[in-house]
């Protein structure tokens, strides 16, 4: 049987969706942005995501009613408040944008996942306000690198996170926190330490020792492929949060032994292609 062109398929399926409500929900479920001056577009090519006014196209409703998942990479910021403040459901956010005129949008969403740094939505150095609105239903967030300026007593209040479950940082200056998160942190189940291994130091891997053993919840994993690995998680395919989740429950039913607390090269990481 004869079939249409992709492209002709592509804009009959989006004239159905945008004018069906029972189908445009579903139209654009996973929304990924990432700055063409610096990565290869073609990879991301599959996504809704071709250019801003491609975008503005697209019906607010359509966004409002459909985004769950958005990446935000290095994109301008005109774009990033127009998704941020259109894209109103949107619940997992991956941000790296360093604009403090962000914040109040990114705290208005429903958001139970965030990937970010906080200190880029702030603007601060100082004392970060982990009580803001902007933590207040978050079960999962992912700290990104830490500033050479880093100051523990900054950090300290993330332990005041209510709901709290799932937490991951990528530099090992935020090392000396984990014991207290642990300890603090009442529901979090989940403490995840993502390395480079080109960048440890051996005293890094001394305090990481340290700490593992005594409480099973934590976990070191290397994890490459960032993008791709929030996308297998948005898309439901799993995702280094999975991974934790699997290997910490094996540790704790010791079908693995509880005394291995490192996830060897990239097994944190599900790569869809």
């Amino acid at each position: 049987m004869a079939s249409l062109p992709p492209e002709l398929e592509k804009s009959i399926f989006e004239l159905t969706a945008y004018s069906e409500p029972k189908v445009n929900k579903y139209l654009y479920r996973v929304l990924m942005l990432r700055g063409r001056e610096t990565y290869n577009h073609e990879v991301w090519q599959d996504y809704p995501c071709d250019v801003f006014t491609r975008l503005k196209s697209i019906p607010p409703s359509v966004l409002r009613d459909s985004i769950r998942h958005l990446y935000l990479e290095l994109m301008p910021i005109d774009m990033c408040r127009y998704l941020l403040s259109t894209c109103t459901a949107v619940e997992d956010l991956w941000i790296n944008q360093a604009d403090s005129s962000l914040l109040d949008l990114v705290a208005a969403l429903p958001l139970r996942r965030l990937h970010c740094h906080p200190v880029q939505l702030f603007s601060t150095q100082e004392q970060l306000d982990f009580g803001h609105p902007l933590f207040s239903n978050l079960t999962h967030l992912e700290l990104f690198v830490v500033l050479p300026e880093f100051n523990p007593s900054s950090w300290i209040g993330l332990t005041t996170i209510p709901h709290l479950t799932h937490l991951s940082f990528s530099d090992a200056v935020s090392l000396p926190l984990a014991p207290s998160l642990l300890q603090d942190c009442k529901l979090l189940r989940v403490l995840v330490f993502i390395f480079d291994p080109d960048w440890m130091e051996p005293e890094d891997a001394s305090v990481v020792s340290s700490i593992a053993p005594q409480d099973l919840r934590f976990v070191q994993m290397e994890c490459s492929a960032f993008g791709k690995d929030w996308r297998s998680g948005a898309l439901g395919r799993g995702d280094y949060w999975d991974r934790a989740d699997a290997f910490i429950a094996k540790r704790m039913s010791k079908e693995i032994d509880p005394a291995l607390y490192v996830l060897e090269g990239d097994q944190s990481v599900l790569i869809v292609d």
